[in-house]
This record gives structure tokens, sequence and C-alpha cells, in this order.
């Protein structure tokens, strides 16, 4: 069976029309996962400082303008913000939606893609994502400063690392090594010596697992003999909900592997996704 025969067989056992996709496996157990997981009441935050990184298309991730109005009358006046940002790409922490990853003209749920009323990140902000956050340093299990591009991360691997300790509903978080690799002057967007991601039995891991939201500071295998996105490709398959991009300093050597996650998108109708800012309660 191909890597889009198994893609096929997934989307194809999934609810017809819903909205959710994998927000929809935090349940109340889920919840109170999350709940018991806070022992410090410490918020550890998971995103990047915004920044106007120039993307491989070569326009700004992110822009603002900042403006000041006078209050007629008065000395006062009131500060305001016009932002521009794109919600994808390598640069920004963010979250993808149902309606990010397309096939054959449809998302998630066989939704057309040009539906007015197909789900976006509009259903996300409303379902509440909230559940525990179980994290694992996958170059700390392999003893490496970070995974290699041609050694993607297996279902093998976040097997040794959890050891059990994973829940279907609680939401993955993975360390790749983005941040070590980057300080030792590697490129993200290299094919050449570069940094290595989720692979396809990764993936499969993921779809067994029943895991609610990933997590990750970088991104999918690029390895050369690897189906294209293999972890992204679940967004449609199953509307995985993914956290792009995520920094985990705050967590890296931390006896402590789960806690309580927070993610809160805007309700923005139509959007595919939205910078965001999740929270990690120890």
């Amino acid at each position: 069976m191909s890597y889009l025969d198994w893609l096929r067989r997934l989307a194809a056992g999934g609810a017809e029309k819903d909205r959710l996709g994998t927000a929809r496996l935090i349940d109340q157990r889920a919840r109170e996962r999350a709940r018991d997981a806070i022992e410090l009441a410490t918020p550890v935050s998971l995103g990047r400082p915004v920044g106007a990184t120039v993307g491989r298309d070569r326009r700004p991730d992110f822009s603002i303008e900042t403006y000041a109005a006078p209050l007629p009358g008065t000395p006062l006046a009131f500060a305001f913000d016009r932002v521009e940002s794109e919600a994808h790409g390598l640069a920004n922490t963010h979250v993808d939606a149902a309606n990010h990853v397309l096939l054959e003209g449809a998302s998630y749920a066989n939704w057309a893609a040009d539906d007015p009323a197909a789900p976006s990140i509009a259903d996300l902000a409303g379902a509440g994502l909230f559940t525990r956050g179980v994290y694992v340093d996958v170059p700390a299990l392999l003893e490496v400063g970070w995974v290699p591009i041609d050694e993607p991360v297996t279902g093998e691997h976040l097997d040794r690392a959890l050891g059990g300790l994973f829940e279907p509903g609680d939401a993955l978080l993975v360390e790749v090594g983005r941040d070590r690799f980057a300080a030792a002057g590697g490129d993200l967007w290299s094919m050449a010596d570069g940094l290595g991601g989720l692979g396809p039995s990764a993936a499969e891991w993921i779809a067994d697992h029943g895991v609610s939201i990933l997590c990750w500071d970088f991104a999918d295998s690029r390895k050369p003999t690897d189906p294209p996105v293999p972890v992204h490709s679940l967004i449609w398959a199953l509307g995985l909900v993914i956290v792009d991009n995520c920094t985990f300093a705050g967590l890296r050597g931390a006896a402590k592997r789960t806690g309580a996650l927070v993610v809160a998108p805007p309700a923005t109708p139509g959007g595919t996704g939205a910078l965001v800012n999740p929270l990690l309660v120890l």
C-alpha cells in the first residue's frame, strides 16, 4: 500500500463533514489529565518571538505599523497597531487549521476548498484547546545535538521516549533540536546535511495513538526516500491540529515531561492558520 493509499484509508474512516478534526479527541478525561499534570503552576511559553523574517517567496512573514490618534480636546492619544502576518512557514509559531492541506481540491472530511462553510481556524478557537501535553526530547534520547535529515524521527523513537506515558487525547510535544541546529549556523531550508523532522512511521504512530495536537520545533521528514510532508498530510486525512515552530528552551533538561497545554487561536472565519503563543503549565 502506498503512503497516499494509507492516507485515503484514514480519511475514509473519519466522520463526514466533521469540523474539529483531532481536537474532538480532547474529552473530559484529557482535560482532567491536564489539570492533574499541573504541579508548580508555572507557565512555560512555547512561542517564538514574532519576527519579520523573509520567507522563500521573499515576502516578510510579519510586519507591524504603529501610529497614534489624539483624543480631541485632551493631551491624550491612543496608540494603534496595523499588523500583517503570514500564518504559516518556518519562522513564527502558528497553529494549522483543518483547511490548510488540500488533496484534489478538497480539505479534511471532503470539504470543498472553495466552500465558505468549510471548517477553519475559527472552529479551533471555539473548541477549547486545553489538554495534557507530553514532551519528548528526541536528540536527548539519541544523544545528538539534533535529528539528522537522513534519520528522521520514527514511531520507535516515540515509543522509547514515552514508555506508555501517552494517552489518546493528549498533545504530543516533539523537539528535534532546531534551536541547536540554528545556533550552529544551520540553514532550516537546506537539504544538504540539514535538520531532520518526523517521518512516515512517526505519522503512523500519531494516527494510531490518538494525538489531539502535535507541537514541534521543526516539521516533516525531508529524507528524499520518504513521502512528501508525511505528518502535515494528516491534516487532510485526520484534521490533525499542528502547532508549528515551537520552542522548547524552557523545557529542555527538565525532569517533568507533562503539563497542561493551552492553545488559543483567534476566531478568524475562513482562516487556514493563526499565530499563537502556546503555554504549557507545569
